[in-house]
């Protein structure tokens, strides 16, 4: 394939459907705005080549966000072009080429209903429109595809995914709050999608500050990440969570026989449908913040009930 042309100032990545974590990674810390500028100060435009032969997920489109993003705040110019058209069209559709091509303050606007019903597209994380977002969701899919299933889980997990955002992301020490969530459902395999996805300090360094607070010493990756996953842990940045949030996301995932994935600094957690969890450790690649990926599938969800006052008053 020949490479489209670019110029000195000019930031050129190529964008796919990564195959494993470690290969995703690379990908990002390869092109942080940070690491490039320091490298080409005079880098005022990027270009995003959009390829690969497969079709991208949710957490692939959360994190590239949150890449662009770095680039969008100090004024870069992005571009995108078509390497495969069946992506680059899902996210023309789901208004993610939109957010990134337009000036900085048409892409702060309030989140925009994608064109496609199957996606509840792209929507920067933000304290102030959590619960807007969550409640929208909610009512999208159970309209569209859920009318007989009971999505209350949607609105806690939503809001546990949140919860960890601003507790990694939205530190006081942080100097760019950068998060991004979306939904997908794809009706022939009939499976949700939820992606958040975070460039914040990570779960481990947060676990590590707080235990360092009460004068303990600091532990591993994938042990900072298990200490995260315990019940009635807290690094308390947030009182809100009470050391719930994360045990709380695993607990539900598994009990429906969905999957979850935690992809952090040096480290990632999954659960199967089967309730089989591992940790294991990056050795090599320090993944950007944090990535929290659920899926739940439909027959694992439970029927929507009736109202009990509405089944009593139905003897009479």
């Amino acid at each position: 394939m020949q490479l489209p042309a670019t110029t000195q100032d000019e930031h050129l990545i190529h964008f796919q459907a990564f195959n494993t974590s470690p290969e995703l990674a690379e990908f990002l810390l390869n092109n942080r705005w940070e690491k490039v500028h320091g490298l080409r100060p005079e880098v005022r435009r990027m270009l995003v080549v959009v390829g690969g032969s497969l079709t991208v997920k949710p957490h692939h489109v959360t994190t590239l966000a949150c890449l662009l993003e770095e680039y969008r705040l100090p004024g870069v110019a992005i571009r995108f072009e078509a390497g495969n058209a069946v992506v680059y069209h899902y996210l023309a559709d789901i208004g993610f080429l939109a957010r990134f091509v337009e000036p900085a303050s048409a892409a702060r606007q309030e989140f925009r209903p994608p064109n496609d019903p199957t996606s509840f597209g792209l929507w920067p994380v933000e304290p102030e429109g959590m619960n807007d977002f969550v409640r929208s969701a909610y009512q999208h899919f159970k309209g569209h595809f859920f009318q007989d299933k009971s999505l209350d889980f949607l609105t806690i997990y939503l809001g546990e995914m949140f919860n960890n955002v601003f507790d990694h992301a939205f530190a006081t020490t942080a100097t760019e709050r950068i998060a991004f969530a979306m939904l997908q459902y794809y009706p022939t395999s009939q499976r949700l999608l939820l992606a958040v996805s975070d460039f914040g300090m990570g779960i481990p360094q947060t676990v590590n500050r707080y235990l360092q607070s009460q004068r303990q010493e600091p532990i591993t990756a994938p042990e900072a990440l298990r200490k995260a996953l315990e019940l009635r842990f807290t690094a308390r940045s947030r009182p809100h969570n009470q050391g719930r949030g994360l045990d709380t996301l695993r607990t539900g995932v598994r009990e429906l026989n969905g999957t979850l994935t935690i992809q952090t600094t040096r480290a990632i957690y999954h659960v199967s449908r089967d309730g089989t969890e591992f940790v294991h450790a990056f050795s090599d690649v320090a993944f950007p913040g944090t990535t929290l990926a659920a899926r739940i599938y439909d027959k694992g969800m439970r029927p929507e009930e009736n109202d009990l006052l509405e089944d009593e008053t139905a003897l009479f």
